[in-house]
C-alpha cells in the first residue's frame, strides 16, 4: 500500500509543523473537476497556517468515496446470495408442487378394484400400472430433490446472509468507530493549533508594543520593563500553547498513521476475506444445488429402464391368447336346421296304428320353419342350450332376451370353458386351504406331545380343544373338495361342452327313408330330432326309456350331476328323465328296454353310449404321457381314475372344454385338465 506521505519544513521558520502533501493509496486517477482542484489546493498550499482545505476534508475526498463504494459493494453481493436463496426457495416449492402433481396423477389413474383382474391379466395394462408405480417413483425423487433443496441449500444461504449482514455491520461500525476517533484527535489538533496560533499573535503584539516603548525615548525604563514582562509572558504563554500543540500534533498524526497504515488497511482484508469468503459459499452453493439433482438421477434413470422394460413386455399376442382364454365358451355351434317332410310325416303317422294322439300332437307341433317346438324343445331353451339364442322367425335373425342367471354354487351358469377355471381355482384354494390347516394340526401335535412330556409348558387338554376345532374344518373342507371334484368331473357334458369327437350320431340301423331323407344333414342334430320323436313314441306306447347308467353324468339346470329320479307306481319314469337335458348336449345313449327302436332296430350312440363307446372305435396311437397331480375319483364308465403321481398315455389333448382323453393299458377315458401335467 503506497505510503502517506508528510514533508517537514525547516525548523528554522516559524510555527511550522507537518503537512500532509499526498495520499496516493486512497487517490483516484486525476481527473478534472471539484476533487482535482481541491488535491491542487492541497498540494500548492504555501502558508501552513492557512490551509485551503482540512484534513476531514481530504479524507472525504481521498478516501469517503471508496468507503461508500465498499459499503455499497458487499450491501450488492449480500443482496445476489439473498436473490439466489429466493430461487432456491422458488426452485423447492416448485419440486414439492410438481411431485405432488405426479402424485395426484398416479392416483387418479390407478386401476379400480373392479379392474385389477384386467390389469393383472393383460400385459399392456400391467405395463401400464409399472408406468404409474415408476411415475409415484419419480414423484418422490422430485421431493427428495426439494427437501434437499431446503436443507442443504437454503437454510445454508440464510444463514450465510444472516452472518454475512452481522460481520459487514461490524466492519462498517469498526471503520466509523476509528473515524470519529481519528476526527476527535484532529479536531483537538485544531483546538491547540488555534490556541497557539491566538497565543502567538499576542506575543506578537507584546513583543510590537515592547520595541516600540524601547526605542520611544519618552517611556520610562519602568514602563519599558513592563512592556518587556508583557512580552515575557506572551512568549511563555506561547511556548506552553505550541508545546501542547505539538504534543497533540504528534498524536494526531500517530493515530492518523495507525488509522491508515493499520487499521483501514485491516478493516479493507476483513471486507475483502468477507468479500471472497461469501463467492466461495456461492461457488459452493451452486455445487449443492447440482448435486442435489446429480443425486436423484440415477433413480430416475432406474425408473425409465423400468418403463422401457415393461414396454418391452407387452406381447400382443399374449393379450389376445388372454381375451380368448377369457371369453371363450366352449360351446358347441348349433348344427343346421334340417328340412322336414310333412308327407313323410304324414304317411309315417298313417302306418303306425300304436301311436296315440299325444305323440301325433307332438309330431305336428313343428313350425314353418322347420324347428321342433315341443315340450323337449322347450326344455332346451329353458336350460339356456344353444337352441335358446335363436328365436322362432328363423336362425340368428333375432337373440332372445333372457334375464341374467344368478351366480350358481357350481359356476353352472357360466360357459364350459369359464366354469372349468372356476372350478379350478376353487379346488386350488381349498386345497391350499387344507394344506394350511394340515400343518397347523402338525404344529399343534408337536406342542402336545411337548405339553405331554413337560407339562409345566403347557396343558394338553387346550391342544386337544384346538386340534377338534382343526379337524371340524378339516371335514368340512374335504366335503367342498369332494363336491366340487364332482362337479369338476361332470362340467364337460354342460352347455354343449363335448370331448373332441364324441358328438352324437345316428346308427346306420334307422330305416332307409330316413337315411335317404337326411344323408345331406349333421348327424348331431338328426340324432337328437330322432331320439326326440323315439321318446315320445315310446311314451304314447307307454313303454319306459332308460338312459344311461347311473354313474354317467347328465347336466342339469344347476350344473349338479343328475341321477335318475324314482319311476312312479306305474313302472314309468317321470316326464323329465324320458326327455334327454339338453339335446344334443347330452352323451347318453337312448335306448328302449328291448334296446330296439319301434321299427325293432338296435338303437346305440358310439360316440359316448355305454361300456364299449371306445371299443367300438379303433385304438389310437398315444400321443405323449401325462402324470396326475391331483387325485381323481369317479363312479362314471367315461371317466378313468387316476391316483396322484399316476403316468398314463395321452390319447388327445384338451380341445377347450376343460378334460383330457388318457388311456391306462386297456382302459380309457377323460379326466380333468386341470388334475394333470404333461410330460
Amino acid at each position: 500500500m503506497p505510503e502517506l506521505e508528510f514533508r517537514p519544513k525547516p525548523w528554522n521558520q516559524p510555527n511550522c509543523h507537518w503537512q500532509p502533501v499526498m495520499m496516493s493509496a486512497f487517490q483516484k486517477p486525476p481527473q478534472k473537476g471539484r476533487t482535482s482542484i481541491h488535491r491542487e489546493k492541497i498540494k500548492s498550499t504555501s502558508n501552513p497556517m492557512e490551509p485551503t482545505v482540512s484534513y476531514r476534508q481530504a479524507i472525504n475526498l481521498l478516501l469517503g468515496d471508496q468507503i461508500s463504494n465498499l459499503e455499497k459493494h458487499t450491501d450488492r453481493g449480500i443482496d445476489y446470495v439473498d436473490r439466489f436463496g429466493s430461487f432456491v426457495k422458488e426452485r423447492q416449492k416448485i419440486e414439492i408442487e410438481y411431485a405432488s402433481q405426479l402424485k395426484k396423477l398416479h392416483k387418479n389413474y390407478l386401476p379400480k378394484k373392479k379392474e385389477e383382474e384386467d390389469y393383472k391379466r393383460y400385459t399392456a395394462l400391467h405395463a401400464f400400472r409399472q408406468i404409474l408405480s415408476e411415475v409415484n417413483s419419480i414423484a418422490n425423487q422430485h421431493e427428495l430433490i426439494g427437501e434437499y433443496l431446503v436443507t442443504n441449500v437454503l437454510k445454508e444461504v440464510q444463514a450465510l446472509i444472516s452472518e454475512l449482514r452481522s460481520e459487514r455491520k461490524k466492519h462498517l461500525q469498526e471503520f466509523k468507530q476509528d473515524d470519529n476517533n481519528l476526527e476527535k484527535s484532529i479536531r483537538k489538533m485544531e483546538g491547540t493549533k488555534s490556541t497557539y496560533k491566538h497565543s502567538h499573535e499576542a506575543w506578537m503584539t507584546s513583543k510590537m508594543n515592547f520595541e516600540k516603548a524601547n526605542e520611544d525615548m519618552n517611556q520610562t525604563k519602568a514602563q519599558v520593563e513592563k512592556y518587556r514582562a508583557t512580552m515575557n509572558g506572551k512568549n511563555s504563554q506561547k511556548c506552553e500553547c505550541k508545546d501542547n500543540y505539538i504534543l497533540q500534533l504528534d498524536n494526531t498524526n500517530k493515530e492518523q498513521r495507525d488509522f491508515y497504515y493499520t487499521k483501514i488497511p485491516q478493516i479493507f482484508n476483513k471486507i475483502q476475506e468477507m468479500d471472497e469468503r461469501r463467492n466461495q459459499r456461492l461457488g459452493e452453493f451452486y455445487t449443492s444445488y447440482a448435486e442435489g439433482h446429480r443425486q436423484v438421477i440415477p433413480l430416475i434413470q432406474n425408473c425409465l429402464d423400468t418403463m422401457t422394460s415393461e414396454a418391452e413386455k407387452v406381447d400382443p399376442s399374449k393379450d389376445s391368447r388372454q381375451t380368448i382364454d377369457r371369453y371363450k365358451t366352449g360351446l358347441v355351434p348349433p348344427d343346421d336346421i334340417q328340412m322336414i317332410d310333412f308327407d313323410e310325416l304324414q304317411r309315417k303317422e298313417s302306418n303306425v296304428d300304436t301311436v296315440s294322439m299325444h305323440s301325433l300332437q307332438s309330431l305336428k307341433d313343428v313350425d314353418k320353419n322347420g324347428t321342433l317346438s315341443s315340450i323337449a324343445m322347450r326344455k332346451r331353451r329353458a336350460k339356456g342350450t344353444i337352441f335358446g339364442m335363436f328365436g322362432k322367425k328363423g336362425l340368428g335373425r333375432e337373440v332372445l332376451l333372457r334375464k341374467k342367471e344368478e351366480p350358481k354354487e357350481d359356476f353352472s351358469h357360466l360357459p364350459p370353458n369359464q366354469q372349468s377355471k372356476k372350478l379350478k381355482e376353487k379346488l386350488d384354494d381349498l386345497n391350499n386351504l387344507i394344506e394350511s390347516e394340515v400343518k397347523s394340526k402338525e404344529g399343534l401335535q408337536r406342542m402336545r406331545e411337548v405339553y405331554t412330556k413337560n407339562p409345566t409348558l403347557g396343558d394338553p387338554a387346550s391342544v386337544d380343544r384346538q386340534l377338534a376345532e382343526i379337524g371340524k374344518k378339516m371335514d368340512v373342507l374335504r366335503m367342498d373338495l369332494n363336491k366340487y371334484q364332482k362337479f369338476m368331473g361332470h362340467s364337460p357334458y354342460k352347455n354343449n361342452s363335448l370331448p373332441s369327437g364324441c358328438e352324437l350320431t345316428p346308427t346306420d340301423t334307422d330305416n332307409d327313408n330316413e337315411q335317404n331323407e337326411d344323408t345331406s344333414e349333421p348327424k348331431g342334430h338328426r340324432q337328437s330330432v330322432l331320439a326326440e320323436i323315439k321318446n315320445y313314441l315310446a311314451h304314447a306306447e307307454g313303454r319306459p326309456i332308460t338312459t344311461t347308467p347311473q354313474g354317467t353324468p347328465q347336466s342339469t339346470p344347476q350344473g349338479t350331476p343328475q341321477q335318475p329320479s324314482k319311476t312312479h307306481d306305474h313302472g314309468r319314469e317321470s316326464e323329465t328323465e324320458r326327455l334327454p337335458p339338453s339335446g344334443a348336449e347330452t352323451p347318453q345313449t337312448i335306448t328302449e328296454h328291448d334296446g330296439q327302436n319301434s321299427s325293432g332296430e338296435p338303437l346305440s350312440s358310439p360316440g359316448w353310449g355305454g361300456q364299449n363307446s371306445f371299443d367300438d372305435q379303433d385304438r389310437e396311437e398315444p400321443i405323449g404321457k401325462c402324470r396326475a397331480i391331483y387325485e381323481f375319483t369317479t363312479d362314471d364308465e367315461n371317466l378313468l381314475c387316476l391316483g396322484k403321481g399316476e403316468e398314463v398315455e395321452l390319447i388327445e389333448k384338451d380341445s377347450g372344454d376343460g378334460w383330457t382323453r388318457v388311456r391306462r393299458g386297456e382302459d380309457e377315458g377323460y379326466v380333468p385338465t386341470t388334475y394333470i401335467e404333461y410330460m
